[in-house]
């Protein structure tokens, strides 16, 4: 299996509409992996994450956020869960989708470069 990573969403971007967390089971080709992803809610619940206009489970198991405006991203921060099921064994994995809110700070020669372009 391979585990999503934690991830961090810029929505100060403008690029950044779209986010994916990849997850990718692996199994015996006469049991090939479902895939199903959950949100864990605070307390210890998890709902089944579903596809919609903002969310989609590729072909491949990997959650994608899609379509998704600067302001609804942080509607979506939060733990999800990758699970893999073939029926025989199963195995999941926890990951953090964390979404700035402020802008990431000037790296240093971002920070000089604005600085000479105003002398």
């Amino acid at each position: 299996m391979v585990r999503p990573q934690n991830t961090t969403v810029n929505p100060f971007s403008l690029f950044v509409r779209e986010e994916t967390l990849h997850c990718v089971a692996s199994s015996d080709p006469s049991t090939p992996p479902l895939i199903s992803w959950y949100r864990l809610v605070p307390g210890g619940g998890m709902t089944q994450v579903n596809s919609s206009d903002r969310l989609a489970i590729d072909r491949a198991g990997s959650l994608r956020f899609h379509g998704v405006a600067d302001a609804e991203w942080i509607l979506l921060k939060g733990w999800y869960r990758c699970q893999a099921d073939n029926g025989y064994t199963s195995d999941s994995a926890d990951v953090f989708l964390h979404v700035l809110t402020s802008p990431p700070a000037p790296t240093q020669c971002e920070f000089t470069a604005r600085t000479l372009q105003r002398v």
